[in-house]
């Protein structure tokens, strides 16, 4: 909000002010010192998220309006254009209603929508607050939906009170596993605070990756922006260097497209086992073997057709040098 339109604003919270209101009366909701076209959500709906608390300062706390300065209800105003429960309402001011609904979601708000609809939409643009919103929790490519709480912590606002110009930070599990400490600190940052998030989703844990502390405008992640392809550790090296595809040890999260070839991707049903928390290697049956991660004390090891079925124990060697 413009410097001189919040001294407008806050011109009529005294008594001294009401000439001046009275004079200077425009279209509804610009009542007083708002200007003519301040109806539009894009104009008052923009000024209210930046600072919710000066429109109650004119129209009450519970923005029924009325008071001294006998201000319109915005309540009113919101119920005639069709949002009644605009003040408990999620996708009152973002998210994307139409969206379909993820069973996966904890329900908030009331009415009662899945999480995943509150999330900003991507029509709004590159919008610091919009960022990689729509990525985490609809379109996400490597990995299952993002939970909020993961990032914004295990409480979800459901009314008004979070509208205060910024956004909780509140890390979650999987964002902090392999004793991770992620970063931005957890706490309340500006809501157009240009940020870098670093924690173990994006490859804190890992080596070889190019962009291990995303920004959250940037743009799409891909496997070597959290751990080189292969990784630089272990024996993935030599594994590769064999000509041996990441399915091979990573068949439930890892396939190869058919009509590809040496191109990994992702499965659908992988998702789940990726960025998880935990490090998942299931073997292509075709390798006919089982991995133990105790082996060669703790260095760990599989049993397969590969190895002979002695595992790398047979040579004294174990996946971790």
């Amino acid at each position: 909000m413009s410097a001189s339109r919040i001294a407008r604003i806050a011109l009529v919270t005294g008594a001294s002010a009401l000439v001046a209101c009275g004079s200077s009366r425009s279209d509804s909701p610009g009542q007083g010192v708002h200007p003519v076209a301040y109806a539009d959500p894009a104009l008052h709906g923009a000024d209210a998220i930046a600072s919710l608390a000066l429109c109650q300062g004119c129209h009450q706390s519970t923005f029924a309006g009325g008071g001294p300065l006998h201000t319109p209800s915005c309540n009113k105003c919101h119920a005639d254009a069709g949002h009644p429960d605009w003040q408990t309402d999620c996708t009152f001011c973002h998210g994307d209603a139409a969206r379909a609904a993820d069973p996966g979601y904890p329900l908030v708000g009331s009415p009662a929508i899945t999480a995943n609809l509150a999330a900003p939409p991507s029509s709004l643009g590159t919008n610091n607050v919009v960022g990689a919103h729509v990525a985490h929790v609809v379109t996400a490519a490597m990995a299952s939906p993002v939970q909020c709480s993961q990032c914004h912590g295990p409480s979800l606002p459901t009314n008004l009170d979070h509208v205060d110009g910024s956004v909780l930070i509140g890390w979650g599990n999987v964002a902090s596993a392999g004793n991770v400490t992620p970063s931005p600190a957890g706490g309340n940052v500006a809501r157009d605070q240009l940020l870098t998030c670093a924690n173990y989703c994006h490859g804190a844990t890992l080596a070889g990756g190019t962009d291990t502390s995303p920004s959250w405008n940037g743009p799409a992640r891909t496997c070597t922006s959290c751990h080189g392809l292969p990784p630089p550790t272990g024996r993935h090296d030599v594994h590769v260097s064999l000509g041996m595809a990441c399915s091979y040890c990573h068949f439930a999260t890892a396939t190869e497209p058919v009509g590809t070839s040496n191109v990994e991707v992702i499965s659908s049903s992988g998702k789940a086992l990726h960025v998880n928390g935990v490090k998942d290697v299931v073997l292509e049956p075709v390798v006919q073997g089982t991995w133990d991660p105790t082996q060669n004390g703790g260095k760990g090891g599989c049993a397969s057709l590969c190895h002979g079925y002695g595992g790398p124990s047979a040579n004294g060697t174990g996946w971790n040098p």
